[in-house]
């Protein structure tokens, strides 16, 4: 007998202690990261597959493709997903698979800049917005790291 969508989510979750799982009915569960307090909620009735995998170090992860064709892969402490592709942007300079707390990352590196608007500087707020698209789409609240760059941009222009 196959098991459910949501007992191979969660039977994989409980042997790692970076995410948390929390059944919201027979059909959803939320996915909370513990590094950011980020979650996502997924009902099985939109999960086409779930496949158990490895990766190049040989740590297990689950891919969990949607009916969209979305996808978001589950570590051992973070949610992966695709970055949106948006024009103009250079993807060799973004990764494949993003997560949440890459949004920070950017935020930091865009802080140490004068307020001069230079090519690296839109490379990273375009890297922003590609990886918060990204986890938009595959159902992240990200509202709080939408005001991150404006708040950013504006106390780089005022120093």
């Amino acid at each position: 007998m196959e098991k459910d969508t949501l007992t191979l989510i969660r039977e994989f979750l409980d042997t790692n202690t970076g995410l948390d799982c929390d059944f919201i009915d027979e059909n959803k569960v939320r996915i909370t990261q513990s590094i950011d307090g980020k979650s996502i909620e997924i009902d099985k009735l939109v999960v086409e597959q779930i496949l158990e995998r490895k990766d190049s170090t040989g740590q297990p992860f689950l891919q969990v493709n949607f009916m969209t064709g979305s996808k978001i892969l589950l570590t051992k402490n973070l949610i992966g997903f695709k970055p949106i592709q948006l024009s103009g942007l250079d993807f060799e300079k973004i990764p494949n698979v993003v997560t949440t707390p890459d949004l920070l990352s950017i935020v930091e590196a865009l802080s140490e800049f004068d307020g001069t608007e230079d090519s690296e500087v839109l490379t990273l707020r375009m890297m922003f917005s590609s990886i918060l698209e990204g986890g938009e789409a595959v159902g992240f609240n990200l509202s709080k790291e939408r005001l991150w760059l404006s708040q950013v941009l504006f106390l780089s222009a005022v120093a």
